[in-house]
């Protein structure tokens, strides 16, 4: 959904590490170019309790950080995220803990940005407190 190609010599929205989450085979697999929400279906795919903040803060960073993604209520389609009122809802399920930290701060010694609803959580309400 994020419109690009993705190969090792392109830098940006593709390759952004900040987009880029560990995951068992398995569970990638499952979940394939499938939108967050609160089941798992033909469409849609719910990760476990433990990821979901961490999965909306990344989803939040990108767009913030990339101009054409948005984020929807709706299934999306190219260059949309879903489904922002999860997403919010999951923000506050999930705290920020330490291993999101940490690997902001791994990431930064590689690509020298971070993810600013990692470093400044209440930065989500001030966004999208609206909806």
């Amino acid at each position: 959904l994020l419109g690009v190609s993705v190969d090792n010599s392109y830098v940006g929205v593709g390759s952004d590490l900040q987009n880029l989450k560990p995951a068992e085979p398995s569970i990638n697999s499952s979940r394939g170019n499938k939108y967050y929400a609160n089941e798992t279906t033909l469409a849609s795919f719910e990760p476990r309790d433990e990821v979901k903040g961490d999965i909306a803060r990344i989803l939040f960073y990108m767009v913030t950080m990339y101009s054409n993604l948005t984020l929807v209520d709706t299934t999306p389609y190219t260059y949309q995220m879903a489904m922002l009122s999860v997403l919010l809802a999951w923000n506050d399920l999930d705290p920020v803990d330490d291993f999101e930290r940490n690997r902001n701060e791994y990431i930064y010694t590689y690509q020298h940005n971070r993810n600013p609803f990692i470093d400044y959580p209440e930065f989500v309400d001030l966004i999208w407190d609206n909806l």
